[in-house]
């Protein structure tokens, strides 16, 4: 197995296991493997925007957004207007 295999496989092993430890969190209840891997992609993106989570994750800006109300109704994010344009909603 290459480097990049490996280093690819260790960081799916820590991804996943974050993953389960913060769905066995009291602070994390009530979300799906689904909703944790976005709060996870959205923590790790500087200035995250549906955009850049869209791009991140490979899916449309669309899909991204019914997630992303969704995790807002859940009180698992807030959107913030960027004071710079008022076009922009960080998340």
């Amino acid at each position: 197995m290459s480097v990049v295999d490996e280093i690819n496989h260790f960081y799916y092993r820590m991804a996943l296991h974050e993953l389960q430890m913060m769905n066995g969190s009291d602070a994390f209840s009530g979300l799906s493997y689904n909703s944790l891997l976005y709060l996870n992609v959205i923590d790790v993106t500087e200035d995250c925007t549906v955009t850049k989570l869209a791009d991140a994750l490979s899916i449309t800006r669309s899909a991204a957004t019914l997630k992303v109300n969704d995790l807002v109704r859940q009180g698992a994010v807030l959107r913030e207007q960027s004071q710079a344009d008022k076009r922009v909603n960080y998340i």
